[in-house]
């Protein structure tokens, strides 16, 4: 009389009596094993059998033993099945099943990691690629593209304030010596053109009412 070979899906620790036992969920075996075996990580092993386990589909994932696929949340990438998925940093986003997080287009703020909540910088704001927020553009420079490598300092004789997007001349009767300021008004006895850095005595003679002119 021949040996019984103990069934796949089951264990039979031993050989002198029908000790057949299904394996547990997240173990697996095949025809002829004394024991079951955990399912191995970034598979599933819904039948319990050898030829049953089957490779995570894109998106999903699963550990030693867990036996089933799980879907990649919101705001996390499966980058590998069999790890545990990796959360989204901040100025990254993903939708479920997602094998990785799309990082915020530059002159745009994403503020959820959840979802594409992409949303252009306002006027006199500017971003980076992978940023969550925008910040003001500095004083003294120009952000007419919104995106940090589009930062420009202002020209001579021109200025911004913190939160201004574009560079403005320095008025006439103004004097603008740096461009973090919009200028200081020219003393009594001096005049300027628009986009002065500094102020012109008046000529011999006259006094500048105006401080735009030599007259």
């Amino acid at each position: 009389q021949s040996c019984t070979a103990c069934t796949a899906g089951n264990e039979c620790p031993l050989t002198t009596e029908d000790s057949t036992a299904a394996c547990a969920p997240g173990e697996y075996s095949d025809a002829g094993w004394a024991s079951c075996l955990n399912c191995p990580a970034g598979s599933s092993c819904t039948d319990k059998t050898a030829d049953g386990v089957a490779a995570c589909g894109d998106g999903y994932y699963s550990l030693l033993g867990e036996g089933s696929c799980t879907q990649c949340q919101a705001g996390e990438a499966c980058t590998d099945k069999n790890t545990s998925p990796a959360t989204c940093a901040a100025g990254t986003w993903s939708v479920v099943g997602s094998q990785s997080c799309t990082a915020c287009t530059a002159g745009s703020k994403c503020p959820l990691t959840t979802e594409d909540s992409t949303a252009a910088c306002a006027s006199g704001y500017y971003s980076g690629t992978g940023w969550a927020d925008c910040l003001p553009c500095p004083s003294g420079m120009s952000c007419t593209d919104k995106t940090a490598d589009g930062i420009a300092a202002c020209g001579t004789g021109y200025h911004s304030l913190l939160g201004v997007a574009t560079c403005s001349q320095c008025d006439a009767g103004k004097y603008c010596p740096d461009s973090n300021s919009t200028g200081t008004v020219c003393p009594d006895g001096y005049w300027s053109n628009a986009g002065a850095t500094e102020c012109t005595a008046c000529v011999a003679g006259n006094y500048c009412p105006t401080k735009t002119s030599d007259s």
